[in-house]
Order: C-alpha cells, then structure tokens, then sequence
C-alpha cells in the first residue's frame, strides 16, 4: 500500500511489445491503461513478495534502469534510454548472470521507489542505475552499482567522452559491472554482445532513435521507427543491426497494422538481411524464426533459428517468449517444453502479460483448462486490461460447461472493450442449443473488418455449419494463414472431430509444416 501514492504520481503511460497477431482494433488493449497496469502489478507484487521472483543468496542478477537525461534537450532522452537498452543487452549475454529484460525495467521509469523495492519487484540482488548528459560534441555518462540489501554502492564511475566513443563507454561499462559481479565475460558471448554494431557514429544514432520509437505501439510510432533504421542504412548500408530493428518493427506492425501476408515476408527479409551481415544477432536469429513460421510453416528452420537466439542470448525475454509460444501451438504441440521456455520469459520479463498469455495458450492446447483459469488470472494481474482477439479463460470456462462464468467473463470484457469483436458469446449460445441466435450473432461477425477467418472457420462448427467451415479452413490452407496451426487441434474444433475432413486437415497440415504425422 505504500508504494500507491508514489506510483500514481510518478507513472505515465508508455508501450509495450505488440502482439504478432492479433484483430486490428484490439490494439488499444495496452496503450490505453499502462499506468494502472504498473500501478496494479508493481503494487501487487510487492504486497505478494513471497510470490515474485525470489533470488537466492549471492545469485548474480541484475536490472539496468532507464537513465535520467540530465541535459537541457529532452529530445536526448532517446539517447539515454537507448544506452540503458544497450547496456542491458549487453550484460544478458554474460554466463551466470540473470538480466532483467528492458521492458520490466523501464516500466519503473520516473519512479521514486527504494532501491530495495525496484530489486524486489524485478528479482534481482543489483541495480545499475545514472544518468546522462550530452552537449558539445561530448557524452557524459554518470552510474553507480547498487547492492539491493542495503542500497550501497559496489561502485561508481563517470565517463565524459567524445559522443563517436559510446560504444567504447558501454563496452567499458560492461566490463567493469561483470568484475565487480565477480564474472566474466570473453569468447564467443562478448563476440555476441558486439554484434551487429556500425563504426559509423551517425548510423549508431540514428539507429538509438529507431530502437527508442520501436518501444512503442501505435502505428505512427512503428513507421517512424522504420524510417529512422533505413536512414541508418543509408548512412552505413551494412549495418546489420538497422536489419535486425526493421524485422523487430515488422513484426509489431504484423496482423495488427498490416496484413500478415504482406508483413510477415518483410520481417523475414530484414532478418535474413541481418543474419547476411552478422550471424551472431540474436534479435535477427529470434525475427528469422519467428517470420519463417509466420510464412511459410517451416517448423524445422524456424525452431533452428529460435534455438540459436537462446543460445547466443541466454537472457533474452523475447526470444524465449517467441520459442515457447512456437512450441505452444497446436500442431507443434510440444507443450512441456514450450512452457519451460515461457518460464524463463516470466522469470526475465516478470512484469510483462506476454509470456503469461502464452502459457495460456499453453494449457489451452493441452486441455488442462483448469490451468488456463489461473493463469488467466495471472495475466490480469499484470494488466488489467489485457485482451488478445478473445479470452483463453472464457473459452475454458465455455469447455467446462461453466457458461454462467463464461458469460460473466465477457460482460467484463465488454464493458472495456465495448468495440471488440468477441467470439466466445456464439459460442454459449450454440453450447444452450439456441442455435438461431448463435448463427444470427456469427453473421453479425461475418459482416465485420476486423475478425480473423479463424474465428470464423471454428465459430461455424459450433453453430454446425460445417461445409461452409471446412471451406473457410481449405481457405486459410492454401494461403498458409499461420493461425491454424496454432489452433487446428485444440477444443475450438472439437464440433468437427467427427468429420473424416477434420483428420484429413490435420494431417495436410502437418505435411505443409514438416511436422510428425498427427496421433488420432
């Protein structure tokens, strides 16, 4: 309860990672509450703390918070939380350190929590926090090395350097927070910490400036990032880093801005571009994997290039929230792994809804619906108005026959999302018998822009419309809609099970994606 006035002051609302699919107005579902998430979730998690991630006695961790722009330019502020991101990349590479991801770190920006609160909440035992200021041709960067147990400082340093050293200063950095940490960092992972990188400084900035618009999640701030990585390009065309943030901003911008089929290619080009240059990016290696499912169901090559991303990059949130949800999907179905890597997400990313809502993907592929309700849960409590084309919870419920629960789930949703298309309400109609109904609400969702065909491909075995949704499914087939084989196998087609057609998909679908023949 102490931390609620200070955070209510104090945060303002900012962007998280869009989703990689996802109906085209349901982006508003982070934007539009981000400061009562973390107001919610930082709240909660201190209230709870034997719940948040716990680090053991002498466990080397650590959460890089965004630095203070201490100049008199506020547009600067680009710079100093690209240095705070650069740092925090850098570190996750070192063996035997955990690195609390970016995205949980900079949700406590502009905070005055306690040292120990900030630790607490990220699960870490140190905190790297300064700031910084430029001016004249020059970069002065001012930090200190925080013990969480009793906010003493392992160390101190000011760089004041020419603005063309940045790099030379966060390698420098780097280095001195591992030796105080009592590690090391060389070989292979301080080759990985480097990569993609430009001698040239105005490419560097150029590409800060693109990282720091990517962050967000409107449209206008996607495209501006997309623009400011192509300038970096065209100031140092083998930048291999600018690929890897055009491939990152592609696919934010996926299924929600843009269509999937025209995106996705996009993000697939800038990653390979990005790997032709420098095979050691793990953000290109995580894009490249990621975008050959989304394209072209290549289960193979796309789980090779996940993998590589944990291996050279053994703290990155994202790439293990990208492996664990391939894994999750239906047609996969390799669930126990997936969930491993999804708990490596949380543990790196613990304020982040993502990982979360993958674990519910998760348990709903698994049928363990009773696991999906808690998680749902889970998911809330780090934002509280969390929405991702439908409710996972809702839809275990509705599989359960707890459709008074069900319906209470979406007249919540409703009420926050009066303008969302929801699947789930067809669905109870169709499970009470009131069929006429059922089929007049689906054709009401037919009419709409904004829902995705496999919505209402498994919408149309519920309401027992089965030709017309074994059409709609052939449909999403020989386009490679990535959407079925996240979702072919779980309990939303279970209405169509009986139907030789059904098993003879699964199977067509699995051939398309290399993946072992479907167990009946």
């Amino acid at each position: 309860d102490e931390l609620i006035p200070v955070l209510e002051a104090a945060l303002t609302p900012s962007g998280g990672m869009a989703p990689v699919a996802a109906a085209r107005s349901l982006v508003p579902r982070i934007t539009a509450a981000v400061a009562v998430v973390v107001l919610g979730v930082l709240g909660w998690q201190w209230a709870h703390r034997p719940h948040a991630a716990v680090v053991a006695p002498g466990a080397r961790s650590i959460a890089v918070l965004p630095l203070v722009n201490a100049g008199a330019n506020a547009d600067d502020e680009y710079l100093a939380d690209g240095i705070a991101d650069g740092l925090t990349s850098a570190l996750s590479k070192v063996p035997g350190l955990k690195v609390a991801s970016r995205n949980s770190a900079f949700l406590l920006k502009g905070t005055s929590l306690s040292v120990k609160q900030k630790a607490d909440t990220l699960g870490v035992a140190t905190i790297l926090e300064g700031s910084m200021r430029r001016g004249l041709g020059r970069i002065r960067v001012t930090l200190q090395l925080l013990n969480a147990a009793d906010g003493l400082a392992q160390w101190t340093e000011s760089y004041d350097r020419p603005a063309a050293d940045l790099m030379a200063v966060q390698d420098d950095i780097v280095q001195r927070v591992v030796a105080a940490l009592q590690l090391q960092l060389g070989g292979l992972p301080l080759a990985v910490s480097k990569a993609g990188r430009s001698a040239n400084p105005e490419a560097t900035d150029l590409l800060l400036r693109g990282r720091f618009w990517a962050s967000k999640t409107a449209e206008a701030d996607l495209r501006k990032a997309l623009d400011y990585f192509q300038q970096a390009l065209a100031t140092d065309p083998g930048f291999a880093a600018a690929y890897a943030g055009i491939a990152l901003a592609w696919m934010q911008i996926a299924d929600v801005y843009e269509p999937g089929p025209t995106a996705y290619p996009k993000m697939k080009a800038a990653a390979a571009a990005a790997l032709a240059r420098d095979s050691l990016l793990p953000e290109a290696q995580a894009s490249l994997g990621f975008a050959l499912w989304g394209t072209s169901w290549d289960a193979r090559q796309a789980e090779h290039h996940l993998r590589r991303a944990v291996e050279l990059d053994n703290g990155s949130a994202e790439a293990y929230w990208m492996l664990g949800t391939f894994l999750c999907n239906a047609s996969v179905g390799r669930l126990d792994e997936g969930l491993r890597a999804l708990d490596r997400a949380m543990a790196l990313n613990p304020l982040a809804p993502w990982p979360s809502w993958s674990r519910e993907l998760c348990f709903f592929n698994a049928r363990q619906y009773d696991s999906v309700v808690t998680q749902g849960r889970r998911t809330l409590e780090l934002d509280a108005r969390f929405l991702y084309a439908d409710s996972f919870t809702a839809w275990a419920l509705i599989q359960q026959g707890r459709l008074a629960e069900a319906t209470t789930e979406y007249e919540r949703l409703r009420k926050s999302f009066p303008d969302a298309p929801l699947y789930g309400p067809v669905m109870i109609l169709a499970k009470t018998g009131r069929l006429t109904e059922a089929r007049a609400e689906l054709r009401k969702l037919e009419r709409r822009a904004d829902v995705i065909p496999l919505g209402i491909a498994f919408l149309l075995g519920w309401v027992g419309e089965w030709d017309r949704a074994f059409e709609t499914l052939g449909q999403m087939l020989a386009r490679g809609d990535v959407m079925l084989p996240w979702y072919l196998e779980s309990g939303l087609f279970d209405p169509l099970r009986s139907d030789p057609r059904y098993h003879d998909l699964v199977r067509r679908v699995h051939e398309a994606a290399g993946l072992s023949p479907p167990k009946r």
